[in-house]
């Protein structure tokens, strides 16, 4: 399903490269701490928070992505939840 909607998302950007390669960035670290958490249980807390930060990004590209070019400038949510993810996916 997360394939799906990156396909997506790459089909109905257009002009948004930038948000794309931030959405696959989000679903690769939330694969990662999800494998992380199979193979050592201890991490599993860390890796439902890194995954829901995940998920949380890729709705907002998603969002970002049907604004108008002028619309996303002033829009600071991805950033601000791209530095979360990140954070949140340090396993």
């Amino acid at each position: 399903m997360r394939r799906t909607l990156l396909l997506f998302l790459a089909l109905t950007a257009g002009c948004g490269q930038n948000l794309i390669k931030t959405a696959r960035q989000a679903d690769e670290q939330a694969a990662l701490a999800y494998r992380a958490c199979e193979r050592e249980p201890s991490t599993c807390a860390r890796a439902g928070t890194c995954v829901e930060r995940a998920l949380a990004l890729i709705g907002a590209v998603k969002r970002q992505l049907a604004m108008t070019p002028a619309q996303r400038i002033g829009d600071t949510t991805v950033p601000k939840l791209k530095q979360e993810t990140e954070q949140a996916c340090k396993l």
